[in-house]
């Protein structure tokens, strides 16, 4: 589960989680007392509290605190280990407190705004693995360690051939990765090796690929859109801007030499 939530001056009681909560300021502190202590996290921190660790805390100032949250469940806690190792994959639990650590919690940030928008399904898996190897292999028990076994090229050109051939799709890494039988984030890394991009960025591509054959065929920018699986104007919009330097619309109506 996902939370989004703003406070002003506020008091919580007592009370305890299911689940690993995982809370990534980004304005404002607040404070949260535990049986070990009291700790402050504020932008750039990250606090954990573990299943079962009872917690209380406060929002002391009256311009607020505003977080985002991430509530793992104890059975998400175990398939986790198959994002990193499908064959032996382990059950991670992480030390409760509040970590100074901006490069995590900018991870985690992303995570959680692309999960927030379902037309970002790969892009949000991926980031989602980001964030908890870095959350793992720093704070969890056991560590994370990444494989280091390679991919050889036939495994990974049959995940190219798959993003190629289905980039009109809402394309499930986790489906990607189990076509290739092994796990999310060794894809993800070995992806990237080879190609320079990792498999969501690589989508993306080829569907502003498609959308450029489809522009300089007559198509309508909306028509584009919802043909390459970028669903509507402005999104096709953002990325191929950021991608070639203009606007779809002025593209397709450039001269042609």
């Amino acid at each position: 589960m996902l939370l989004h939530a703003r406070y002003g001056r506020f008091e919580w009681g007592r009370h305890v989680h299911d689940e690993l909560v995982i809370v990534v300021p980004e304005r404002g502190v607040g404070e949260v007392r535990n049986r070990t202590g009291t700790e402050r996290g504020g932008a750039g921190s990250v606090m954990l509290a573990a299943p079962g660790e009872y917690h209380w805390g406060r929002v002391e100032a009256d311009d607020g605190w505003e977080y985002r949250a991430f509530y793992v469940d104890l059975p998400e806690t175990r398939r986790i280990g198959t994002h990193f190792d499908v064959e032996h994959p382990v059950e991670f639990m992480v030390a409760p407190g509040a970590y100074d650590d901006a490069s995590v919690a900018v991870k985690l940030l992303a995570a959680h705004r692309a999960a927030q928008d379902e037309r970002r399904l790969m892009e949000a898996q991926a980031a989602w693995s980001d964030a908890l190897f870095y959350v793992f292999s720093r704070y969890g028990r056991p560590k994370v360690i990444s494989s280091e076994r390679r991919l050889g090229a036939a495994v990974l050109a049959l995940a190219r051939d798959y993003l190629t051939e289905h980039y009109r799709d809402n394309v499930s890494i986790d489906d990607l990765a189990s076509r290739c039988g092994v796990s999310r984030y060794h894809l993800m890394r070995a992806f990237r090796e080879r190609y320079g991009l990792p498999p969501h960025a690589y989508l993306i591509q080829v569907r502003l690929q498609a959308a450029r054959r489809l522009l300089l065929a007559g198509s309508s920018v909306v028509d584009a859109a919802l043909e390459t699986g970028f669903y509507d104007q402005s999104r096709l919009s953002r990325f191929f801007r950021r991608s070639y330097g203009i606007s779809p619309s002025r593209y397709a109506n450039a001269p042609r030499g």
